[in-house]
């Protein structure tokens, strides 16, 4: 029984899509709502619905010119797959723009997914301006091709690393592609390559056959002012709605979440500043917006304030002005008014082999912890006590050994210790005046005591 109401559950709501689309419009007026059936004789049958609400059409106006693309499954009765472009904001956070839900993940529907997200952004001028990062799925690159040949792409070096550890594997090789990638200007870009090639010539041959301008900041442009090289924002998102990814088509919106990311700069080397042009030879400047350490130097010595320095979409106004329109709510299913459209039928369902999952499936050199992790800015994370690479600060050694060479009482040793008193102190007693206090008995206790209490 609770089975079948499941079941009529996921079913009912495919059969009033068209009614919630008309709902979604009806409360956020110049919003995008677009639902896409098959004929199957008679029956309608789903395929494709995409939704895009006008305030977040107003948002991405505040946003960075980046947008993130990925893809998920979806763990409901029926399946499908969950399309989402989401950019980010002048805090660096994640901030939604788009999402579709199609029946397969190809060129066909990465090409209608796109074909409307650029309409609704402001058409193809503009987005041709953004850049897009993205994993290389499947039909992804091609649609690009169709539709904005000459734009900006980045692929995440995570999913690059991937591919690239099934053929060379190895912790130098991996250490080595996360360092090209992380570097900022070409010249160490050159010196990483050359040390692959001195490694591995055939890892060099499949690296140089990937232009370092899809993965490496040293080639990055500065018109997105952000150096991002992983997909961080992607995988947030999709953690926030794994719930989601299992419920009814209608329920799968669930809600968002804050996703920070924290930059370290190295200040050991020396760098040429030109404030004029808001440029400095380590290019941090250029792929961030924001003046690196080198350039705040500057600034200072030259006297000048450097919040004048700082594009506007990282000031406060802007970041206020990103979330003053506002996605209004929808009333509940009783009140929907009822289209003249035909009831939609669910998709065929496809049965996987296999017990289906709602985490990430990581590989198997993500799971270990180890002095090749790296942060956000391409080092290696350290231990927050000694710095040292390879543990962190809940079991690092240094706290282990200094608990250790405390000195300790064996409670059986401060038992003897007590007994013993007394009889030293009768024999002594013969010795000294009856005035004479006799504090080793007092002076036992104490010592047991305070070894007890001391914390090991």
């Amino acid at each position: 029984m609770a089975t079948a109401n499941i079941e009529g559950f996921f079913k009912l709501q495919y059969e009033r899509l068209y009614d919630y689309a008309h709902e979604l419009m009806r409360s956020n007026p110049g919003s995008t709502v677009k639902v896409k059936v098959g004929r199957n004789g008679d029956n309608v049958i789903f395929n494709r619905i995409y939704v895009c609400f006008k305030a977040c059409k107003d948002n991405f106006v505040c946003c960075w010119p980046i947008i993130h693309l990925d893809g998920c499954f979806l763990k409901g009765k029926y399946g499908g797959e969950l399309l989402t472009a989401v950019a980010r904001d002048g805090n660096d956070q994640m901030c939604p723009l788009a999402y579709v839900v199609v029946e397969v993940e190809n060129k066909d529907t990465w090409t209608w997914f796109l074909e409307l997200l650029i309409d609704n952004l402001g058409g193809g001028g503009f987005c041709s301006r953004c850049t897009f990062m993205s994993d290389q799925q499947k039909g992804l690159m091609q649609a690009f091709q169709q539709l904005l040949p000459s734009v900006d792409q980045r692929f995440y070096v995570r999913h690059l690393y991937s591919n690239f550890r099934k053929k060379f594997p190895g912790i130098i090789l991996r250490q080595l592609v996360w360092k090209a990638a992380a570097t900022s200007h070409p010249q160490a870009w050159d010196a990483v390559i050359r040390q692959i090639k001195d490694v591995n010539e055939d890892a060099f041959k499949h690296l140089i056959s990937i232009a370092p301008r899809f993965w490496s900041r040293s080639r990055f442009s500065g018109r997105p002012s952000c150096d991002t090289i992983v997909n961080n924002i992607s995988e947030a998102f999709n953690s926030v709605i794994v719930d989601a990814r299992g419920k009814p088509i209608i329920t799968i919106w669930s809600g968002l979440q804050v996703f920070e990311i924290r930059r370290t700069s190295n200040i050991a080397e020396k760098y040429v500043v030109d404030v004029d042009k808001r440029d400095c030879s380590c290019r941090k400047w250029l792929l961030t917006g924001i003046p690196c350490c080198h350039a705040l130097t500057a600034v200072r010595f030259l006297n000048m304030n450097p919040e004048y320095f700082i594009p506007n979409w990282f000031r406060t106004t802007t970041y206020e002005e990103t979330y003053n329109p506002i996605i209004f709510p929808v009333n509940g299913p009783e009140l929907w008014q009822r289209t003249s459209y035909p009831d939609i039928l669910p998709p065929p369902n496809r049965v996987l082999p296999g017990r289906p999952r709602k985490n990430k499936r990581l590989e198997s050199w993500e799971q270990i912890r180890d002095d090749t992790q790296l942060g956000q800015a391409g080092i290696p994370k350290r231990c927050g006590i000694c710095r040292q690479l390879g543990h962190r600060r809940t079991n690092c050694p240094q706290v282990s050994q200094h608990q250790h060479d405390q000195p300790t009482t064996n409670p059986t040793q401060g038992s003897e210790q007590q007994d013993q008193q007394p009889t030293q102190d009768a024999t002594q007693g013969t010795q000294q005046e009856d005035h004479q206090p006799t504090p080793h008995a007092t002076q036992g206790s104490q010592i047991t005591h305070d070894d007890t209490a001391r914390p090991v």
